[in-house]
């Protein structure tokens, strides 16, 4: 075992390793080296007489492949270090295979670049359920892994037009999308974006540089990003379909992006509304998120509730997910939630339903299933009314 960079493997001789199995750098999400100084410097203190490696104050970083503004490193630097450690001691008929996920469509551009650039193409994608590490990076987030099984590639890949492999893609994205619907799994739209992606990125890295738009090469950055748009894409209607045409669309917004989660990347969200035609500021005005640098916090309903009775004294209209925050708020308190479903009718329940089957989050699911029973609101015939329809 070596304490070192992997992009010098030199101590082994070219092409005598048959298989390697490794987690790689997650881009910019985990500073492993700030991690590592937890237990390096209570190690340090009995191991520094004996081993080389604790010479340092801290542990060794300067090489660690990470995106870190404050270190200066960038996607070049990652790509390229990356680069370094895929092409190093494998057997032609080696295999490489790794775990990776992501939110974050640069992310998965850069990891892929670094793969091409090494001359390796995906050959399978496996996702395997990984909660611990899922919870810990992302709080609610993305729970599962992709295992990523590469092999070298030796022949050119056939040429494609762009505009046919995205067709082929959107069918695959559709078709892994919608067995996983059908599935009894408990997932949510980032457990199947990742999904997703890695079957997508399997079919697109074995044409991968010949595929051309107007007479030009499609970068990887281009296609990765386009991928992540059709994929996106096919949630959100599937999110759509669920809800009743007249919710209003920061709602509809909200369930497709938002719900259950705790912080999301702010760019990200930038990226995801703008292709929704709204913009941040609308949901920060309605105090359903918080921007914290570079992240957005996602307010929870008990955070919110003063802020939507405020609405009510003003008389202002409330958005469906006011309607649902309120409610669920009152129920997590154990008070009745009768005469608010009453009042607001089917839109809640919809609402509520989705949010549960996005979430799991119990409360939604009860305030659904409750919803059901309550009778809908009737408006009474008055006298003239009834004379005037009769005519």
């Amino acid at each position: 075992m070596k304490a070192q960079t992997a992009e010098d493997l030199s101590f082994l001789p070219d092409k005598s390793v048959d298989a390697i199995i490794t987690d790689p750098p997650y881009y910019g999400n985990v500073m492993y080296s700030e991690l590592a100084d937890f237990f390096y410097i209570w190690q340090k203190l009995a191991l520094n007489d004996k081993y080389k490696y604790y010479e340092g104050t801290y542990s060794p970083r300067s090489r660690e492949i990470i995106k870190s503004a404050v270190q200066g490193k960038d996607d070049s630097f990652f790509i390229k270090g990356l680069t370094n450690v895929f092409r190093e001691c494998y057997k032609d008929e080696g295999l490489l295979t790794f775990t990776f996920h992501h939110e974050r469509s640069s992310a998965w551009a850069s990891t892929l670049l670094s793969l091409l650039n090494s001359n390796f193409e995906i050959v399978a994608t496996y996702p395997i359920y990984s909660e611990t590490k899922g919870e810990y990076l992302h709080s609610k987030g993305i729970r599962y892994d992709i295992v990523i099984v590469c092999k070298k590639r030796f022949k050119e890949p056939e040429r494609v037009s762009w505009e046919v492999l995205k067709d082929r893609i959107h069918d695959m994205a559709r078709e892994v999308l919608e067995r996983l619907w059908l599935s009894d799994r408990d997932l949510r739209d980032e457990d199947m974006f990742v999904i997703a992606m890695g079957k997508c990125l399997e079919l697109y890295s074995k044409h991968c540089p010949e595929i051309y738009k107007d007479g030009r090469r499609v970068t990887v950055e281009e296609a990765v990003s386009s991928i992540d748009d059709i994929i996106d894409s096919l949630l959100k209607i599937k999110d759509i379909e669920a809800l009743p045409g007249a919710i209003d669309k920061i709602t509809r917004i909200y369930c497709s992006y938002l719900a259950g989660l705790d912080k999301i990347d702010y760019d990200a969200l930038h990226k995801r509304l703008s292709k929704g035609g709204i913009e941040i500021d609308a949901f920060l005005k309605e105090n359903l998120i918080t921007k914290e640098k570079s992240t957005v916090r996602i307010l929870t309903p008990q955070e919110r509730r003063q802020f939507i009775e405020e609405k009510i004294k003003k008389g202002k209209d409330l958005l469906v997910i006011d309607k649902v925050h309120l409610i669920y708020s009152i129920y997590k308190e154990g008070k009745s939630i009768i005469k608010y479903l009453a009042e607001y009718g089917g839109e809640v329940e919809k609402t509520a339903e989705l949010i549960y089957r996005k979430t799991g989050d119990e409360a939604y699911g009860k305030i659904a299933g409750i919803a059901t029973r309550i009778p809908k609101k009737v408006k009474l015939l008055t006298l003239e009314d009834f004379i005037g329809e009769s005519q």
